[in-house]
Protein backbone atom coordinates (compact mmCIF):
# COMPACT_ATOMS: atom_id res chain seq x y z
CA UNK A 1 0.00 0.00 0.00
CA UNK A 2 1.69 3.45 -1.02
CA UNK A 3 2.06 6.38 1.44
CA UNK A 4 -1.18 8.43 0.54
CA UNK A 5 -3.51 5.51 0.39
CA UNK A 6 -2.78 4.84 3.78
CA UNK A 7 -2.80 8.53 4.78
CA UNK A 8 -6.57 8.77 2.93
CA UNK A 9 -7.36 4.88 4.91
CA UNK A 10 -6.89 6.66 8.00
CA UNK A 11 -8.31 9.63 7.44
CA UNK A 12 -11.64 7.62 6.35
CA UNK A 13 -11.80 5.72 9.50
CA UNK A 14 -11.07 8.85 11.48
CA UNK A 15 -13.37 10.69 9.74
CA UNK A 16 -16.26 8.01 10.73
CA UNK A 17 -14.81 8.29 14.15
CA UNK A 18 -15.60 12.41 14.27
CA UNK A 19 -18.82 11.86 12.78
CA UNK A 20 -19.83 9.46 15.32
CA UNK A 21 -18.22 12.06 18.13
CA UNK A 22 -20.45 15.22 16.26
CA UNK A 23 -23.82 13.26 16.37
CA UNK A 24 -26.39 12.61 18.62
CA UNK A 25 -26.03 9.74 20.93
CA UNK A 26 -27.67 6.86 20.65
CA UNK A 27 -29.26 3.86 22.66
CA UNK A 28 -26.41 3.14 25.12
CA UNK A 29 -25.97 -0.51 23.69
CA UNK A 30 -25.35 0.82 20.07
CA UNK A 31 -23.46 3.76 21.05
CA UNK A 32 -20.84 1.46 23.41
CA UNK A 33 -21.16 -1.06 20.55
CA UNK A 34 -20.68 1.88 17.73
CA UNK A 35 -17.59 3.19 19.67
CA UNK A 36 -16.22 -0.76 20.05
CA UNK A 37 -16.68 -1.38 16.35
CA UNK A 38 -14.77 2.52 15.45
CA UNK A 39 -12.01 2.38 18.15
CA UNK A 40 -9.86 -0.90 16.66
CA UNK A 41 -10.40 0.18 13.41
CA UNK A 42 -8.95 3.28 13.93
CA UNK A 43 -6.04 1.37 16.04
CA UNK A 44 -5.48 -0.54 12.95
CA UNK A 45 -5.23 2.50 10.41
CA UNK A 46 -3.08 4.31 12.78
CA UNK A 47 -0.26 1.69 12.44
CA UNK A 48 -0.27 1.85 9.10
CA UNK A 49 0.35 5.15 8.73
CA UNK A 50 3.70 5.94 6.87
CA UNK A 51 6.76 7.54 7.96
CA UNK A 52 6.25 11.30 7.62
CA UNK A 53 8.19 14.29 8.52
CA UNK A 54 6.49 17.93 9.55
CA UNK A 55 6.75 21.03 7.43
CA UNK A 56 6.73 24.49 9.95
CA UNK A 57 3.50 25.10 9.24
CA UNK A 58 1.29 25.69 12.13
CA UNK A 59 -2.48 24.24 12.14
CA UNK A 60 -5.12 25.18 14.40
CA UNK A 61 -6.07 23.43 17.15
CA UNK A 62 -9.37 22.74 18.65
CA UNK A 63 -10.81 25.35 21.01
CA UNK A 64 -12.54 23.90 24.31
CA UNK A 65 -15.08 25.55 23.31
CA UNK A 66 -15.50 24.16 19.65
CA UNK A 67 -14.45 20.63 21.75
CA UNK A 68 -17.48 21.09 24.60
CA UNK A 69 -20.51 19.65 21.97
CA UNK A 70 -18.24 16.48 21.67
CA UNK A 71 -17.39 16.41 25.35
CA UNK A 72 -21.11 16.72 26.40
CA UNK A 73 -22.37 14.01 23.96
CA UNK A 74 -19.75 12.02 25.34
CA UNK A 75 -21.20 12.33 28.57
CA UNK A 76 -24.08 10.70 28.09
CA UNK A 77 -22.64 7.23 27.74
CA UNK A 78 -23.44 5.15 30.91
CA UNK A 79 -21.03 4.37 33.66
CA UNK A 80 -18.30 7.43 32.69
CA UNK A 81 -15.86 6.47 34.46
CA UNK A 82 -13.33 3.61 35.22
CA UNK A 83 -10.47 2.61 37.23
CA UNK A 84 -7.04 2.54 34.84
CA UNK A 85 -3.77 2.12 35.95
CA UNK A 86 -0.24 3.65 34.51
CA UNK A 87 2.17 1.39 34.16
CA UNK A 88 1.31 -2.25 32.91
CA UNK A 89 4.54 -3.50 33.08
CA UNK A 90 4.55 -2.55 37.31
CA UNK A 91 3.42 -5.27 39.33
CA UNK A 92 1.36 -4.88 41.26
CA UNK A 93 -0.11 -1.88 39.85
CA UNK A 94 1.47 1.07 41.78
CA UNK A 95 -0.27 4.10 40.39
CA UNK A 96 -4.14 4.19 39.38
CA UNK A 97 -5.95 7.11 38.58
CA UNK A 98 -9.94 7.77 37.74
CA UNK A 99 -10.32 8.04 33.91
CA UNK A 100 -13.72 9.50 31.99
CA UNK A 101 -15.07 7.71 29.02
CA UNK A 102 -16.07 11.34 27.54
CA UNK A 103 -12.71 12.62 28.30
CA UNK A 104 -10.80 9.82 26.58
CA UNK A 105 -13.08 9.52 23.43
CA UNK A 106 -13.02 13.86 23.62
CA UNK A 107 -9.30 13.92 23.54
CA UNK A 108 -8.98 11.03 20.40
CA UNK A 109 -11.64 13.55 18.47
CA UNK A 110 -9.51 16.71 19.24
CA UNK A 111 -6.73 15.34 18.04
CA UNK A 112 -7.67 13.31 15.27
CA UNK A 113 -9.38 17.01 14.40
CA UNK A 114 -5.63 18.34 14.66
CA UNK A 115 -4.50 16.16 11.58
CA UNK A 116 -7.42 17.15 9.14
CA UNK A 117 -6.21 20.58 9.62
CA UNK A 118 -3.34 19.88 7.96
CA UNK A 119 -5.28 16.69 5.56
CA UNK A 120 -7.91 19.21 4.04
CA UNK A 121 -5.50 21.68 3.46
CA UNK A 122 -3.87 18.69 1.11
CA UNK A 123 -0.39 18.54 3.16
CA UNK A 124 -0.95 14.60 3.71
CA UNK A 125 2.44 14.40 5.12
CA UNK A 126 2.20 16.98 7.73
CA UNK A 127 -1.44 15.39 8.56
CA UNK A 128 0.25 11.95 8.63
CA UNK A 129 3.21 13.44 11.04
CA UNK A 130 0.39 14.70 13.21
CA UNK A 131 -1.82 11.67 13.53
CA UNK A 132 1.37 9.43 13.98
CA UNK A 133 2.81 11.69 16.56
CA UNK A 134 -0.44 12.35 18.39
CA UNK A 135 -1.29 8.04 18.22
CA UNK A 136 2.67 7.76 19.89
CA UNK A 137 2.15 10.04 22.86
CA UNK A 138 -1.41 10.93 23.52
CA UNK A 139 -4.25 9.44 21.79
CA UNK A 140 -3.23 5.94 21.49
CA UNK A 141 -2.83 5.87 24.91
CA UNK A 142 -6.43 7.33 25.55
CA UNK A 143 -8.04 4.74 22.63
CA UNK A 144 -6.66 1.21 24.57
CA UNK A 145 -7.90 3.04 27.37
CA UNK A 146 -11.10 3.54 26.50
CA UNK A 147 -11.95 0.56 24.64
CA UNK A 148 -11.08 -1.59 27.42
CA UNK A 149 -13.44 0.07 30.09
CA UNK A 150 -16.16 0.03 26.76
CA UNK A 151 -15.96 -3.58 26.44
CA UNK A 152 -16.10 -4.22 29.70
CA UNK A 153 -18.82 -2.15 30.29
CA UNK A 154 -20.96 -3.91 27.26
CA UNK A 155 -20.27 -7.53 27.39
CA UNK A 156 -21.24 -7.33 31.24
CA UNK A 157 -23.88 -4.81 31.10
CA UNK A 158 -25.45 -4.14 27.62
CA UNK A 159 -24.36 -7.13 24.73
CA UNK A 160 -24.24 -10.10 27.28
CA UNK A 161 -25.92 -9.81 30.37
CA UNK A 162 -27.37 -13.12 30.95
CA UNK A 163 -24.15 -14.48 28.78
Amino acid sequence: MDSNTSIHNFAQVARDFCHWAETAPLNPSDDITKGLLLLPKLYTVALQLPPASRSDTEYPALSSEELRPVMRRFAELPDADYSAFCDPFVFPPVETYVGWISDELADIYRDLKEGFSAYEANQLEDAAWIWKFQFKYHWGEHLVNVQWALHRRAVDKYLWPDF
